[in-house]
């Protein structure tokens, strides 16, 4: 029996063109055989000029700056909305997402954040590594299994430049009442309580948007406002999408504390917070208990004062009376630990700020074999920018590295053609091309892969080795989940001279009591961290940071064969025979 699709549309017409500026599900989402099917279309609204922007209603609002980054000759969207379709499932749901490219000489990919993808290593959706890249006018079949429990998204892999930064959307990935670990502490998990941050620029400023609007112009009628029943208990989804400005986000909400129970899509032992900062890629679900007097409040989100201390964009919390005559008269949270400020960040100067995040545990016990001491195998990558000269240019240029390796893409993807990729363009820190012995600034560019025996229990320490990025850097690992084990400020390493030796002597700490679960994480300018994930997913599985091209690692997990589709795309280089024109 077909599952009943309770997500409404919020749609409105202007100048006889339906657009939607909405985080609700807008798509034909149909379940057929238990599987979810969409059709999404990626395409530049080229309808609407740069004098008329595009928004939400037909107001003369449409004209003040809450829509004012929207006005482009040509806006980036799929299915001409902002942000792109919702994705609400139930756990072990088959997704069919059928993805079509109308975007002229530009091709593309999705990455689907938060699912480990285990079954489906070609569904991961980064280009040349689990598949094609979506070449123009063409379409791309998605079809995954929803494993993973909890928040996520889904966008357009690795957009640097920013010209995809309306091609994102929502993926919530529920289990049954019965499962739900956290069902005792809410009242309802509404579907209308899901939150998606975005940040973009114009010319004067840098914005955050709620759900595609700008509302930090405070006007009643264009604002953003969720709804609340008095005495009830509202779990909240909150996803920092990223954009272009990565700088962390804090979250407040006046005369409210919230409970935060999940971070990156994992439950935790709830905790907490007048107030919670976090980083692009990272999710948070929180409860709030709608127990004060007053009516109206604001949701307020801000960037770290180090990055930008004047945007501020404000949604309002909007309390109805609630029909049940059930009162709550303690504070129901009373008796998990407390935090003033929360956070997934730790800037050294930002004296107030420090990270929260080794004072939080993963609700479920992990598996004994993590816990143990020492991992099977320890990589440790050294990253960072390296000056080098290029050809006919007269001054030096940054150059991401990781282990001294800038990472390079083959020409095929190695999931689906490992054996259509030269052997010799493929390399690590013990096998790399002649070129990167040469001196020290020279750029050494190869496919930077690292093979993982399946089943092995693998540690990942990562040294940041300058500090040319101040707010640090943002890792996101595929195919797996990791254990934050432990993250060290460049302070805390400043008297250690070999990190390594450090390590194999047991003075590298590794905190294994409920280590808490995610799958992106931040590490700061100069620091360190140790991520630990369990090699069970074959495959090929990219290890990346947020912003710099080259920060890039492949992990080939190995140890089982997985099926390719005989009709699975194939692209690659084409060098034609010396009698091709004869």
């Amino acid at each position: 029996m077909p599952r009943k699709n309770h997500v409404i549309d919020l749609v409105t017409s202007w100048n006889g063109h339906e657009y939607v500026v909405s985080n609700l599900l807008s798509s034909r989402l149909q379940y057929l055989k238990g599987e979810a099917c969409l059709e999404f279309s990626i395409i530049f609204s080229s309808e609407f000029s740069s004098s008329r922007p595009i928004c939400a209603n037909q107001s003369e609002h449409c004209f003040e700056d809450e829509y004012n980054y929207l006005t482009s000759n040509k806006l980036l969207t799929v299915n001409r909305q902002i942000p792109g379709p919702a994705i609400q499932v139930c756990l072990h749901d088959i997704v069919v997402v059928n993805v079509e490219n109308r975007i002229p000489n530009q091709n593309v990919a999705i990455h689907w954040r938060g699912q480990s993808q285990v079954a489906s290593p070609l569904m991961d959706g980064v280009p040349m590594i689990t598949q094609c890249p979506i070449p123009s006018f063409t379409t791309f079949q998605y079809k995954f299994r929803a494993s993973n429990v909890g928040t996520h998204t889904w966008h357009l892999y690795n957009d640097e430049n920013g010209i995809f930064d309306n091609v994102y959307g929502m993926l919530v990935v529920r289990e049954s009442i019965r499962k739900e670990v956290h069902q005792k502490l809410m009242d309802n998990d509404l579907s209308s309580h899901s939150i998606m941050l975005r940040t973009v620029k114009n010319s004067r400023q840098s914005m955050i948007l709620i759900n595609g609007h700008n509302p930090s112009v405070q006007n009643s009628d264009t604002g953003i406002s969720f709804k609340l029943h008095r005495n009830k208990r509202h779990r909240f989804r909150l996803i920092h999408s990223g954009g272009s400005n990565k700088c962390p986000i804090t979250c407040s909400i006046d005369g409210h504390e919230v409970l935060m129970i999940a971070l990156d899509g994992n439950a935790i032992e709830p905790i907490q917070a007048k107030q919670f900062t976090f980083v692009a890629g990272e999710r948070i679900d929180f409860i709030i208990w709608a127990d004060e007097n007053e009516k109206e409040f604001d949701m307020k989100f801000m960037y770290l004062p180090s990055c930008d201390k004047k945007s501020v964009s404000i949604a309002k919390l909007k309390y109805t009376d609630s029909n049940s005559t059930t009162v709550i008269s303690a504070n129901p949270f009373s008796k998990f630990p407390k935090s003033e400020q929360f956070s997934t960040v730790a800037m050294e100067h930002d004296e107030k700020l420090v990270s929260s995040l080794q004072n939080v545990k993963v609700l479920e016990n992990p598996l004994p074999e993590i816990l143990k001491k020492n991992a099977d195998i320890t990589h440790y990558l050294y990253y960072g920018h390296k000056k080098t000269f290029l050809q006919n240019i007269k001054r030096k240029i940054d150059i991401a590295h990781i282990n001294n390796i800038t990472f390079k893409y083959p020409s095929s993807p190695l999931a689906s053609q490992i054996n259509d990729v030269p052997p010799n363009q493929i390399c690590n820190k013990n096998e790399v091309p002649e070129n990167c012995f040469q001196e020290s600034s020279t750029i050494c560019e190869c496919i930077h892969v690292i093979n993982v025996e399946k089943g092995s229990v693998v540690d990942i320490v990562l040294i940041h080795q300058d500090q040319k990025t101040e707010n640090g850097h943002i890792f996101h690992l595929h195919g797996h989940k990791f254990y934050l084990l432990n993250r060290l400020n460049s302070s805390d390493l400043k008297s250690i001279s070999d990190i390594e030796s450090f390590d194999n002597f047991g003075k590298l700490s590794r905190y294994l009591e409920k280590p808490i679960l995610k799958d992106t994480v931040w590490i700061p300018s100069g620091g360190l961290a140790i991520l630990r994930f369990s090699a069970e997913n074959p495959g090929y599985w990219m290890l990346r940071d947020e912003e710099s091209e080259g920060l890039e690692v492949v992990f080939n997990v190995f140890g089982s064969q997985y099926d390719v589709p005989a009709m699975f795309p194939r692209c690659g280089s084409f060098i034609g025979p010396k009698y091709f024109l004869a």
